[in-house]
């Protein structure tokens, strides 16, 4: 694989290896994955938790993996398992960027390990690095100047990276145009999770860099881009970031489970491990409808 990869030109030849892989194994796991959802393997506790909800799934299924010019947003109740559907019920591959990674802990205050975090996410090599030599002088010169300095430069790093991503796709896009066998080139699914409320603003530009990129990248068929966050915070956040222009922005919703079916999935869990369940009403209450409060 390191052979391959290293044959490839600039720093998104990582990336352009990843996405062949991606071309490849993309028909065995959507058949994978039906699989699970028709009940050919032992099904998960997360596949069982949406097994009355075909329609809602296929639809979500078709919604992936159509064309798309517009980003995509999943969302819901915080801890309904929006992320774990789509990588364990779907069984999509993608390029995931886990954000929570790279805004949490010491990526939310250590510039160095945030960069490393988002060039590993996306397979850019060698990691961006900070101009700090200039920060001390600007710190030097007028006190307090460094810190804006070092804002920009992060945001500049941010920026060379999806730069080069952008690169990368238009280069993918273009090896399969040029092949006659291959008439309609395939599109790449990028998945980011992992943005919260509380930790949207760490970095300030980031969020909105992310959007107004996956816009753009989405727009002019190089990628579909889907972010995955709660229903708290996330659509009027990206529509800020978009310029309020609600037809950039292509959003799934996903609901709670229904009583009854979480009370099935309750008593046969309960039955498995050869122990009395009974349910009530009250207990469904405190319960509620959420994959992570039955998880």
């Amino acid at each position: 694989a390191g052979g391959k990869a290293q044959q490839l030109s600039g720093p998104w030849g990582w990336l352009l290896y990843g996405m062949a892989r991606y071309s490849d194994a993309q028909t065995r796991l959507l058949a994978a994955a039906q699989r699970v959802s028709s009940g050919g393997r032992r099904r998960s506790l997360l596949a069982e938790f949406w097994e009355d909800r075909d329609g809602e799934l296929d639809d979500l299924r078709h919604w992936l993996t159509d064309p798309q010019d517009r980003v995509m947003l999943l969302t819901g109740h915080r801890g309904n398992g929006q992320g774990q559907l789509v990588r364990e019920v779907l069984g999509i591959q993608a390029l995931y960027i886990d954000v929570a990674g790279m805004l949490e802990a010491g990526g939310a205050v250590d510039d160095h390990i945030f960069l490393k975090h988002l060039c590993r996410s996306v397979g850019y090599w060698p990691a961006q690095g900070m101009d700090r030599q200039m920060s001390a002088l600007l710190d030097l010169m007028l006190p307090g100047s460094g810190k804006l300095s070092r804002e920009n430069e992060v945001l500049v790093a941010v920026q060379r990276v999806l730069s080069s991503l952008t690169q990368a796709l238009i280069r993918w896009r273009g090896r399969w145009e040029s092949d006659d066998r291959t008439p309609v080139a395939p599109v790449p699914l990028i998945v980011i999770d992992g943005f919260t409320a509380e930790n949207r603003t760490r970095r300030e530009g980031f969020m909105e860099s992310l959007v107004t990129w996956a816009a753009y990248v989405s727009e002019h068929g190089l990628a579909r881009v889907l972010f995955i966050a709660d229903s708290s915070f996330a659509e009027p956040a990206m529509l800020a970031c978009l310029g309020n222009r609600p037809e950039r922005l292509d959003i799934q919703e996903l609901q709670d489970g229904a009583p009854a079916a979480v009370k099935r999935l309750l008593r046969r869990h309960f039955q498995a491990s050869q122990k009395p369940c009974e349910v009530l009403e009250e207990d469904l209450a405190m319960v509620g409808g959420r994959y992570r409060d039955i998880a």
